[in-house]
């Protein structure tokens, strides 16, 4: 049966309660068997043993010997000499006042009260002190326990402790394994394991989070059902796609070889050629992605004859578009590089160029060696703006351009991943009057 946090911290208060009525019956039957053993004197005999006492010390053949353990005392001769003592420097002021009334009492505390008594002797005159107390009889466990006061209350915060963390233990003991079973459905949530059923719990706050927690794994169970099967129908689409297009890639492949044939100085014949083929290497990276071929990922050198080609690249998007187009130094290279991926982040960063550069602008590529590192730079009319140059390369940053109303900074952003991925890095910055972008390796 479910019980509340509310009836269990009810339980535990009485439990606490029952456990100090409990400490105190112990100690009540503790201290009354030992009274019954003789092992304990009470205040009273205290009392009467100092009466005795002040009798033996009006008496001419008194000596200190006489005098019990459980008093202390300063002796004087007649003349005022004292003899033995027993006494502190705080002893002597209450001594004074016992010697006006022959008794003094004093309370410390209300558990200290002692008595003071001056006694006027044959040969001596006696000062006493002793508590009005409980007492051990036993002098050597009196002289270990001369405040049998003390003990009972320094054994009665020993039991009560003891008590109390028996009680919290076992209170806390069940609430952690109640609590465990709401943690332990959590670790299975944050590895999305959502076969695991949890355990109920007793307290009723906690199944009521178990609760909530199973119903929030059900939901994210149906959640990613349908993620994965749109993951799943959207795989399936690209790869008929990837599939399907390469059939009119062909075809105009095949026709324009046709036509070159015909015509082989015709240069826009050429561009196609090789624009055709381009899109031939895109179709194998859409492969690649829904997983219908196996990823390339050799590495090469960069030769002046693929420095070449992607100044061809910049030169054929100008020149689509009607803009100059202008190579600076080209410099091949040893630096290791994904040539087919640098070469889609060149085709996206001319790309970018062509769409902010006015009509009759200019467009420049260079490739060259510069303080121990290797440069592409692409350069163009105009500059990038205060939040391009900040966000440039972030997922579909918008702007207005030269030549549209609104471009999607999908071209950097994905030029910037593919020259990561060959060891370079990407960066936006602006001359005088241009617009650049760089690639460092």
């Amino acid at each position: 049966m479910a019980r509340s946090l509310k009836g269990i911290l009810i339980r535990f208060a009485l439990m606490e309660v029952l456990g100090f009525l409990g400490v105190v019956g112990i100690l009540s039957l503790l201290i009354w068997g030992l009274m019954g053993s003789r092992l304990i004197g009470s205040a009273q005999e205290l009392t009467q043993q100092a009466d005795q006492l002040t009798q033996k010390i009006q008496q001419k053949n008194f000596s200190p010997q006489q005098i019990p353990p459980y008093f202390a005392y300063e002796i004087t001769d007649k003349k005022g000499k004292i003899v033995a003592s027993t006494f502190t420097s705080r002893d002597h002021k209450a001594l004074v006042h016992a010697k006006n009334t022959g008794r003094y009492q004093t309370a410390n505390s209300a558990f200290n009260m002692q008595e003071y008594r001056y006694i006027v002797g044959a040969k001596y005159n006696v000062g006493l002190r002793f508590l009005i107390s409980g007492y051990f009889r036993n002098p050597t466990l009196y002289k270990l326990f001369p405040r049998i006061d003390l003990l009972v209350v320094v054994s009665f915060v020993l039991l009560l402790s003891v008590s109390s963390l028996l009680i919290l233990r076992h209170f806390a003991k069940k609430l952690q394994q109640e609590l465990h079973k709401a943690a332990e459905l959590n670790e299975h949530l944050l590895v999305q394991d959502l076969t695991y059923e949890p355990a109920a719990s007793s307290i009723t706050e906690i199944q009521q989070l178990i609760t909530g927690m199973d119903r929030l794994k059900h939901e994210l169970a149906a959640s990613l059902k349908s993620q994965w099967q749109k993951e799943q129908q959207l795989t399936e689409s690209i790869q008929a796609i990837t599939h399907d297009i390469k059939t009119p890639i062909s075809i105009m492949q095949g026709n324009v070889e046709l036509l070159a044939e015909d015509e082989p100085e015709q240069a826009e014949l050429q561009v196609i050629l090789r624009n055709l083929a381009r899109l031939n290497d895109y179709v194998d990276e859409l492969k690649v992605i829904s997983a219908l071929a196996p990823a390339k990922t050799s590495t090469e050198s960069i030769s002046i004859e693929l420095v070449e080609h992607w100044g061809q690249i910049g030169a054929a998007l100008a020149k689509a578009h009607q803009l100059n187009f202008k190579l600076g130094p080209l410099e091949a290279s040893q630096k290791k590089i994904n040539s087919a991926d640098l070469t889609r982040a060149l085709e996206n960063i001319f790309n970018n160029a062509v769409e902010h550069t006015a009509a009759t602008g200019e467009i420049r590529f260079s490739a060259y060696h510069a303080a121990g590192y290797y440069w592409l730079t692409i350069q163009n009319s105009g500059g990038f703006s205060e939040a391009a140059l900040r966000h440039g390369k972030e997922r579909f940053f918008t702007e207005k351009t030269a030549r549209t109303n609104e471009h999607y900074g999908l071209g950097l952003t994905i030029a910037a991943q593919l020259v990561s991925q060959s060891g370079g890095t990407l960066f936006l910055s602006n001359t005088d009057t241009e617009a650049q972008v760089k690639l460092r390796f």
